[in-house]
């Protein structure tokens, strides 16, 4: 029998890692937490932990969407068939590092005594864990514009964001959709209640409370005049090349180049805002000149591919790889704020009307002028026809899509020249 040892290769699985200060850290390991350490921490795909070597149990959840969370972690009482906890202690900003670990501390004793201190000593819901809880259902559910929604509600009930929840009365509410409606207009406003109550509605069938506050609100009724200014104001669209070259000289009006180079590619694809905004390098193939929508952040539920004529590659050309995302915002995240970034863009266009549809629309409108049918228009524009773009995938009706494309595109350069 030969005397060498075979060393047998280690297939035990590798810990997935997440980057925090720029370098590789095996998620769930532990690390002696620092204020640095906490607000480096990248989000990934899946929620992560970072242990605390400090305290023993105290440890920081990151989320998909970014969010950071203090939980103490631990067995209820002695030995392996005591249960364990996640307690969730306060989020990272609100709560700075010495009073969660001293929190955690208190928490830990408490588990390990065989108490639960959620049940003993649980605190009134607030506003924060109704506007969290909603996230984690539409998380679950998969909603496509989920970040802009949470955006959006944090944004607009910071005033209220600690109050128990219980103590949020309908004249609150109401005060922060009109403070929304003065600084972001009546659109932004009107989404927003909506935001806001399927938030309280979420709350209050889960017992959270015990009816939406919001029941039965009816937006104040508009005037004669703001009838008529709607009527002017209704489905706006750029007609022509003049006003398509005056929309294309305003975006440099905005304060951020990477928001004024999405509004370009918005008009140049024609696809719909959450979608281009969403878009990330791996969804791109250059050398094929083609970018695929997944289904997950369309409107339709179903993957749509969009053809790249020269200029549309021209713009994500100029733009740096900084995230995964192609169009990054603050923090790495999606942009958002649409009605704030575009103010200064309307006031230089001198059109109160635009929004981001509004390219959508100049989209459609032009193909229409340029002689391109209903039914590949629709398919350009990524509308639901059953089997209708699966027919324009095939290799030689996608080429007809690719002209389109580039006719149109041609069509903006000299508009623009």
């Amino acid at each position: 029998m030969s005397g060498k040892v075979v060393k047998l290769a280690d297939a035990r699985p590798k810990p997935k890692t997440v980057k925090v200060k720029g370098a590789p850290l095996a998620a769930g390991a532990k690390v002696c937490l620092t204020a640095t350490i906490i607000n480096a921490a990248l989000p990934a795909a899946k929620r992560y932990w970072i242990a605390d070597t400090d305290v023993n149990g105290l440890a920081v959840a990151v989320e998909p969407s970014g969010n950071k969370m203090f939980y103490a972690r631990g067995r209820m009482g002695i030995g392996r068939g005591a249960k364990w906890r996640d307690i969730r202690i306060g989020e990272v900003g609100v709560l700075v590092l010495p009073k969660a670990r001293e929190k955690a501390r208190e928490l830990l004793v408490e588990l390990k005594s065989g108490r639960d201190p959620r049940v003993q000593d649980k605190a009134p819901a607030t506003m924060m864990d109704v506007v969290e809880d909603y996230e984690a259902d539409m998380e679950r559910r998969e909603v496509v514009n989920r970040k802009a929604v949470s955006a959006s509600l944090r944004r607009g009930l910071r005033r209220l964001w600690t109050l128990p929840i219980e103590q949020v009365t309908r004249m609150s509410l109401v005060q922060t959709l009109e403070t929304v409606a003065d600084t972001a207009g009546p659109s932004a406003a009107t989404s927003y209640r909506a935001f806001l109550s399927a938030a309280l509605n979420n709350a209050a069938n889960k017992g959270v409370i015990s009816a939406n506050p919001l029941a039965g609100y009816k937006a104040p009724r508009k005037s004669k005049a703001q009838r008529v200014s709607d009527l002017v104001k209704k489905r706006p669209v750029l007609k022509g090349r003049e006003e398509v070259r005056a929309f294309w000289e305003a975006t440099d009006a905005a304060h951020d180049p990477t928001f004024a180079a999405m509004l370009k590619f918005l008009l140049l694809s024609g696809q719909r805002g959450i979608e281009v905004a969403s878009m990330e390098w791996d969804q791109l193939d250059l050398k094929a000149k083609r970018w695929t929508v997944p289904a997950s952040v369309r409107k339709t539920g179903v993957e749509h591919i969009v053809p790249l004529g020269p200029l549309s590659q021209e713009v994500i050309g100029r733009m740096g790889k900084y995230s995964p995302l192609v169009f990054t915002g603050r923090g790495g995240k999606i942009i958002a704020g649409s009605s704030k970034r575009l103010r200064p863009v309307k006031e230089a266009l001198g059109r109160p009307d635009v929004a981001y549809h509004t390219c959508r629309r100049t989209y459609r409108t032009a193909l229409a002028e340029l002689g391109v049918s209903d039914t590949l228009s629709e398919v350009m524009l990524g509308h639901r026809r059953q089997g209708l773009e699966q027919a324009y995938n095939h290799a030689d009706l996608w080429q007809r899509r690719v002209a389109v494309q580039n006719e149109y595109e041609a069509w903006v350069q000299e508009a623009i020249a």
